[in-house]
């Protein structure tokens, strides 16, 4: 039989984009490589080379012809059909590596990290889209369902690994071959925010347009890791439209990609947009009234302020500044301070610094703010007092948060 293996991984693909709504919503954003040769991309890999600004989905054409002509036998309509469904779980295979946010983990002990992960990944791929040579953790004697770090511990010390690991049975000459260089590609995205964001902003879009029927035929496991993947909630406050109104026009301006518009020079996407940065300085107040609950919601705006495009810098305060850092997406989950409150401290520290506005999280449990500062203060206010006239202060534009369920 004579085969267009291009033309086949193109089908695999829409099928994906047809059958599974929300893995076609995610395949979408990604531009598809197709490779062959002396290629480093011995199977198929997401991701991207060291200085490349892109990620991307490869496909060696090379390796999906061997499968085609390994399952079409006598019984070409059913080997066909066959190697179709191999190639389409060929592409959610990446896919899910993306979901359970793989491309950003790093272990250790690295081989052992990459088998943790396709353990994660190949037991949420069904039975007949699976190649055989594909790791499943009951080759080692373990159990389905587990996070990859869970395989990582558990496969240390596995005598069946470790025999695999010595034979060199995860090469590409090897029968697990899926390994060969694919997680390579993820090279340096545990280290590039951008990139990390663009991940994160994958999947949001996907979930986002997937429709409730769609959403309800994703796996138990799938969902939870979506889910934990996009833990930042929507914002309380409207950033883009807060900020048009509330700070002048910032002097910096940034050129963005965007696969909305088409390059002028080249005609393709993603096109180039430019943009106004704001410098944004966020002061959370750190002091021993604010609950954790309170600090995450105050995160999680800082998030979106950065989201909406400023450049924004934290500084965590209670009496006085206790650290400063430039915001980059996460909340670590801990901050510096838990002491006594003195918002003016901050204010002193932070006014000089010539940033377009101050955006103060607090409750405003705290003493009287003698000065008034040069920089616009956003007041951002978590269970504050309902009685305005005992807050520390009257000047400033406030808008109130509460608790994200």
């Amino acid at each position: 039989m004579k085969l267009d293996i291009r033309k086949e991984l193109l089908r695999s693909i829409i099928s994906v984009v047809r059958h599974k709504e929300f893995y076609g919503h995610v395949v979408q954003q990604f531009e598809k490589v197709f490779v062959s040769g002396n290629h480093r991309i011995k199977t198929a890999a997401v991701g991207r080379y060291r200085g490349d600004r892109f990620i991307k989905l490869t496909y060696n054409e090379d390796y999906f012809r061997a499968i085609y002509e390994e399952q079409i036998g006598p019984d070409q309509r059913k080997g066909l059909r066959s190697a179709r469904l191999i190639a389409s779980g060929a592409t959610e295979h990446e896919i899910l590596h993306v979901v359970f946010n793989h491309l950003v983990i790093r272990y250790p002990d690295k081989l052992r990290g990459d088998v943790a992960m396709d353990c994660v990944v190949n037991c949420n791929i069904p039975k007949e889209r699976r190649h055989d040579n594909w790791i499943m953790p009951d080759r080692y004697g373990l159990p389905e369902g587990k996070s990859s770090k869970w395989y990582y511990e558990n496969l240390k010390g596995n005598d069946k690994f470790n025999k695999d690991r010595e034979d060199g049975v995860f090469g590409v000459e090897g029968i697990l071959s899926w390994l060969s260089e694919g997680h390579s590609m993820w090279g340096d995205l545990d280290k590039d925010p951008v990139a990390k964001e663009f991940l994160k902003d994958v999947i949001r879009k996907a979930k986002e347009n997937t429709s409730s029927e769609g959403w309800g035929k994703l796996g138990v496991n799938i969902k939870d890791a979506i889910d934990g993947l996009l833990e930042w909630h929507p914002p309380q406050i409207p950033w883009s439209r807060v900020f048009r109104s509330f700070c002048a026009s910032s002097e910096e301006s940034y050129l963005e990609y965007t696969m909305s518009r088409e390059s002028k020079r080249f005609g393709t996407r993603p096109g180039i947009r430019k943009r106004d940065r704001l410098r944004v300085a966020v002061i959370v107040d750190t002091s021993g009234s604010i609950d954790d609950g309170q600090l995450r919601d105050f995160f999680n705006e800082v998030r979106w302020i950065w989201r909406n495009g400023a450049k924004v810098r934290v500084f965590e305060a209670d009496t006085d500044v206790r650290d400063d850092y430039e915001f980059r997406g996460n909340f670590k989950g801990s901050v510096h301070g838990r002491g006594g409150t003195n918002l003016e401290q901050s204010l002193v520290v932070v006014d000089p610094l010539r940033f377009d506005c101050i955006v103060y999280c607090t409750d405003f449990e705290a003493p009287r703010i003698v000065r008034r500062f040069r920089t616009p203060v956003l007041w951002v206010l978590s269970d504050a007092p309902e009685d305005q006239s005992s807050w520390p202060c009257g000047w400033g534009r406030a808008v109130r948060i509460g608790h994200v369920a």
